[in-house]
């Protein structure tokens, strides 16, 4: 049999992405890279906190 058709191979080979999916994995890394900063931001304002103590 081949790969394609043992599990999910048929959807993972595929190249084509709706427009919808698209939007929507784009949002997810944005919305990642906005707690990734927010995150960053905390730390910053702890370290500067320490600092100034």
């Amino acid at each position: 049999m081949s790969k394609k058709l043992e599990l999910n191979g048929l959807w993972e080979s595929s190249r084509m992405m709706l427009p919808q999916h698209k939007e929507s994995a784009i949002k997810g890394q944005k919305e990642k890279q906005l707690i990734q900063r927010q995150a960053l931001d905390i730390v910053l304002q702890d370290v500067k906190t320490v600092i100034l103590i």
